[in-house]
């Protein structure tokens, strides 16, 4: 049996750890990321665009035939339910958003943020 990964990202972060790249050295992200192509050789870096009978079609036009699939569409953030808090309300999922808090917690008029984890 064959089990083929596909993720639009190229690196696993461990999210439990992603607080402490939270204004530390961008190193810290670095290091904590996996890189999924050297741990996984059915890898495949793409999105998944549709499903038709036994076929996945990948985002790159690639056609993957399967007996089995599981999808695993991750997790979404529940924010809280009125604007005012929301506007301050940032996500702490993937690495990405360690560099978009470590940018808005660098700028001076920053005073309070929420930050929510998946």
């Amino acid at each position: 049996m064959i089990i083929k990964l596909f993720d639009s990202r190229t690196q696993f972060t461990h999210i439990p750890g992603l607080h402490d790249a939270i204004l530390n050295n961008e190193d810290t992200l670095t290091d904590m990321q996996i890189d999924l192509a050297l741990h996984y050789p059915e890898y495949i870096h793409a999105t998944v665009d549709r499903i038709e009978s036994n076929q996945l079609v990948s985002s790159d036009g690639s056609i993957h035939e399967f007996n089995y699939c599981v999808i695993a569409t991750g997790s979404r953030t529940k924010f809280p339910h009125d604007e005012a808090s929301r506007q301050y309300a940032y996500t702490l999922n993937y690495a990405c958003d360690v560099i978009k808090l470590n940018d808005i917690l660098r700028e001076p008029c920053t005073k309070r943020i929420t930050i929510i984890g998946g």
